[in-house]
C-alpha cells in the first residue's frame, strides 16, 4: 500500500514496509511506498498525533530519481543486476514485480 504522510507532530513516525521501515521526520511530508496496510484505528491514532495519511496513487516510476528507484528496489527486495541507467532500473523493477505477482 502506498501512502502520502504529512507529519505535523514533533516526533518522527515509522512505517513498516517490505524490507524494513520508512521514517517520516517530524514536520515533513513524505510518500511511503510499499507499506503494510494501515487499519482505521492506526490511521485514527496518527491523526490524533497531528498526522495526515492518505492513500497515494500508483507510483510513476519515470518521475522518480535513480537513487529513489534503487531504494524502492531494495525495499521490495528486487535484484537490479547490472542496471545503472534509469530506464534499465525501471525495467528491472517492473520485471521483479511481475515475477512476484
Amino acid at each position: 500500500m502506498d501512502y502520502l504522510v504529512k507529519n505535523n507532530d514533533w516526533r518522527d513516525k515509522a512505517f513498516k514496509v517490505l524490507g524494513g521501515l520508512v521514517i517520516v521526520p517530524a514536520g515533513s511530508e513524505k510518500r511511503v511506498d510499499g507499506a503494510y496496510p494501515l487499519s482505521e484505528a492506526q490511521i485514527a491514532k496518527l491523526e490524533k498525533d497531528d498526522c495526515t495519511v492518505e492513500e497515494a496513487g500508483a507510483i510513476d516510476l519515470s518521475k522518480m530519481k535513480v537513487e529513489e528507484l534503487k531504494e524502492l528496489a531494495d525495499r521490495e527486495q528486487i535484484d537490479l543486476g547490472d542496471a545503472t541507467k534509469k530506464d534499465d532500473i525501471i525495467a528491472a523493477i517492473q520485471l521483479g514485480r511481475e515475477a512476484k505477482a
